[in-house]
């Protein structure tokens, strides 16, 4: 009777499948950064062989010791950061220039001593900023040769004294005073806001109605003027201000029957 062969189907799981992937892309890594750093790709290079199926048959094979999948796991984690680690502080200490070529710090540093020793500043500052409130005053300076020095640089800063804006306020321009209807004496006005204040008294308890225009010499109309009626044997009183003048020769009339004084202010 023949011997029936059973053949033994091996099963592909899907951690065989990372393993190899892995451990192929690591070597390659480690080959390539053994460019910038030997012992960091050798690093890599040895946790792609640690984390590899073959690697770990022969060692199951050889000395008879089964590595389980997280102790594999673990040991690529490490030697792989180790790696990295080892290619970070290597890039850390070299530069790659435009030409392709590797220098260190230190001949940079030598080059950029040189350039300074050989390059004259020529510094040019835009104009001083306004007074500030704190009394400083600043601008920006620059050097157009960009020697990379700060030697000779003008300074930025210099205290000032600020300016203080004039405050408006009313100044007293002229005084009348009178009994009856009357035109005063022509006065200047720079022009703008006129204020005019009027009192009236001495009605003899009868009462009374005064009217204060201000008028310009030219007979031209500003507006309407400044109307005071009283009862009885009470004083008047009266203000009104005008607006938009244009500076000029300027008089005040009065019609009144009694006695009345008026005062001119200006706003400027």
């Amino acid at each position: 009777m023949a011997k029936e062969v059973e053949k033994e189907i091996k099963k592909v799981g899907i951690g065989l499948v990372l393993s190899w992937i892995f451990s192929f892309l690591a070597i390659i890594a480690g080959v390539v950064d053994m460019s910038y750093s030997f012992a960091g790709g050798l690093f890599i290079i040895l946790a792609g062989i640690i984390i590899s199926p073959v690697f770990c048959s022969f060692i199951k094979k050889k000395f008879k010791v089964e590595l389980t999948g997280w102790l594999k796991f673990l040991i690529f984690i490490i030697l792989f950061i180790i790696g990295g680690i080892l290619i970070s502080n290597s890039l850390a200490y070299k530069t790659i220039t435009g030409n392709g070529i590797v220098n260190s710090i230190e001949s940079q540093t030598e080059q950029k001593s040189e350039i300074q020793s050989t390059c004259t500043p020529n510094w040019q500052c835009y104009e001083w900023s306004a007074c500030m409130t704190n009394g400083i005053q600043t601008r920006t300076c620059f050097d157009s040769n960009n020697c990379q020095t700060s030697s000779g640089k003008p300074k930025e800063s210099q205290s000032c004294t600020p300016q203080t804006q004039a405050t408006s306020a009313w100044h007293n321009v002229t005084y009348f005073s009178g009994k009856g209807n009357k035109n005063t004496d022509s006065f200047f006005i720079k022009g703008d806001k006129v204020k005019i204040t009027a009192r009236t008294w001495n009605s003899y308890g009868f009462g009374s109605y005064s009217a204060v225009d201000l008028k310009k010499d030219n007979k031209a109309y500003i507006g309407t003027g400044l109307s005071i009626s009283t009862q009885g044997s009470e004083d008047g009183n009266g203000e009104t201000i005008y607006r938009n003048l244009k500076s000029g020769d300027y008089y005040i009339s009065v019609i009144s029957g009694i006695d009345w004084e008026v005062n001119v202010e200006e706003y400027y």
